[in-house]
């Protein structure tokens, strides 16, 4: 009866008219339509065979195909293991986010994988398994939000997933301390699907294959916010540059001014090269005080930060042996090796949040009152615009009394990521001070934040966007298409995101590297102005590094920021 059920419920892709062939590999040695190929695989005649001891993994497929008939015929030389698997994945919009079918020693699963290799549901199971010493026939029909399994010709499942999470993506087929010949993959689907052409793909790189990976962008909107603007001070690559918790020196500088390499050989010390000039602006911020007790940011931190703070923000910032200084004078050691004597970065300060439920603020204008930035005050308004201003003016004091050789002042950041209720005049007013005094005004807002799509309007001559895919491995790889059409809509710029994974994991340098590759894809490596937040010092770590791997991000960053990553 249920396999009857099962027979009685597919066919609506036929019912789409006879199907096309999308995709089709018969390992033949003739033609190679993957986008990539990971691990160990031995081609073999009319084959391709993978190891019983390392995994191997093929990526290939089209990002917009949807319902699909996957088909795979396999051979089992051996038996199984216990800890083996082979999963094909279906509707793949980046790792582990996709459908998948789990062939194991004991059966089958029929999943939705949610962001890692064990992280899934299970949408349905069968006790089927694959013999050894045959070549079995895989049939995935993809329709709508089911799917349905077939063991050589048989149906022996149905599953379906009522959000559909996936309506589109790529194929993927993966072993896992599993011996796998494969004799022949393809793909079905309605004539109007994309077609993967194995001779077509031929003509390309590797890394022209995994552009190929990432849906098209159709440009619609003014574009990106370009680098080296006007409006943006000459800012192109705008580096975040925390202060809290560290204090940085010319030597933590160093990596982030220039680009370069630790030298070592055989009976001599270690010795620094500089080869190029690295980011060209920097900003400096703080989301904590010193002692982490209170918040720049947002009351959602810790509670919110003094007067006292902000002063201690700035003293720290320009102090004899400072943060600025730090970079300075990093610049003018970097000079000695590149001989540009002319050379300055920019920088740009933040302006701390002032938040609406501080009622204790302090006394910016030596008046003898405690300013009170919540509701409670009928002139919290006027309060709030009056330590903002005075905050300025004690930079712009600071900034005339340094005298950095090596330094240029550009402009503000507003440091609240989003924009709150009673912020908008605010911020306006900030906006006008600022542009009166010859700098320009910058917001990072983040993924959908309240207020982006208006940035232009309450006064910021440069916003810039956060993709925000980094930190949730649950996103899809679709985030970073969403946020550069986004920004490419609405005249931003955009974001180059990482934590500390890129240092200690293969998976994290690789969703770092889709922001790389997304920036060649979708235009932003070479056409808006980028931010880049690496943590509070995760490029000096890769620098300094003896683990290639680590070390290739700290080389990938740089030909990024120079707009010839993939090239």
């Amino acid at each position: 009866m249920l396999l009857f059920l099962l027979v009685l419920v597919t066919g609506t892709l036929r019912a789409q008219g006879e199907l096309a062939l999308l995709f089709d590999d018969p390992f033949d040695g003739v033609q190679d339509p993957w986008t990539v190929r990971r691990g160990v695989w031995t081609e073999e005649a009319g084959a391709l065979a993978s190891s019983p001891t390392f995994t191997a993994e093929l990526l290939g497929g089209h990002p917009a195909w949807q319902d699909i008939r996957l088909h795979v015929e396999l051979e089992l030389p051996q038996e199984m293991g216990l800890a083996g698997r082979i999963v094909l994945q279906f509707r793949r919009q980046g790792d582990w986010h996709s459908y998948g079918l789990i062939v194991r020693a004991g059966g089958l699963e029929l999943v939705r994988f949610d962001g890692g290799p064990r992280q899934y549901q299970v949408l349905a199971g069968s006790g089927r398994s694959l013999s050894a010493g045959e070549v079995h026939h895989l049939r995935v029909d993809v329709d709508g939000r089911r799917m349905t399994v077939y063991v050589d010709g048989d149906p022996v499942m149905q599953g379906m997933d009522p959000v559909q999470t996936y309506r589109s993506g790529e194929i993927a087929l993966r072993t896992e301390a599993a011996a796998v010949r494969l004799h022949r993959v393809w793909v079905e689907g309605p004539e109007t699907a994309p077609k993967v052409d194995g001779a077509l793909l031929a003509g390309l790189t590797p890394h022209e294959r995994i552009l190929a990976s990432f849906p098209e962008l159709v440009p619609l909107g003014p574009g990106y916010h370009p680098p080296g603007s006007d409006a943006a001070g000459g800012a192109r690559n705008i580096m975040l540059i925390y202060t809290h918790g560290k204090r940085w020196n010319n030597v933590d500088a160093l990596p982030y001014v220039a680009y370069g390499q630790l030298v070592r050989e055989a009976g001599q010390l270690p010795r620094l090269e500089w080869h190029d000039w690295f980011f060209d602006t920097f900003l400096f911020l703080a989301l904590l005080t010193e002692d982490k007790a209170r918040a720049y940011d947002s009351a959602s931190r810790a509670a919110p930060a003094r007067w006292d703070d902000w002063l201690a923000f700035v003293h720290d910032l320009f102090a004899e042996n400072g943060h600025l200084a730090a970079f300075d004078r990093a610049i003018a050691t970097v000079k000695e090796s590149l001989d540009d004597p002319g050379y300055r970065a920019r920088v740009i300060v933040m302006i701390p949040y002032p938040d609406r439920t501080q009622g204790d603020f302090g006394d910016p204008e030596g008046s003898g009152r405690s300013f009170d930035f919540s509701t409670r005050n009928a002139a919290a308004a006027e309060d709030r615009w009056a330590a903002v201003h005075a905050y300025i003016n004690r930079v712009l004091e600071a900034w005339e009394r340094s005298e950095y050789d090596n330094l240029e002042l550009i402009g503000f950041y507003w440091l609240a990521e989003s924009v709150g209720a009673g912020d908008d005049g605010l911020i306006r007013r900030t906006a006008d001070t600022i542009r009166a005094a010859g700098y320009r005004f910058f917001w990072i807002p983040y993924f959908t934040a309240a207020g982006y799509d208006r940035w232009e309007s309450l006064g910021f001559d440069v916003a810039i966007y956060q993709p925000n895919y980094m930190f949730d491995t649950s996103l899809p790889k679709r985030r970073l298409y969403d946020a550069a059409d986004r920004a490419y809509r609405l005249g931003m710029g955009i974001e180059i995101e990482a934590n500390w994974t890129i240092l200690s994991t293969e998976a994290g340098r690789e969703r770092f590297r889709d922001y790389l590759w997304a920036g060649v894809k979708y235009g932003f490596m070479e056409h808006a102005v980028r931010a880049y937040y690496l943590e509070q010092d995760l490029l000096g770590p890769a620098y300094l590094s003896t683990d290639p791997d680590v070390r290739a991000v700290y080389d990938d960053i740089y030909r990024f920021v120079k707009g010839a990553f993939g090239n």
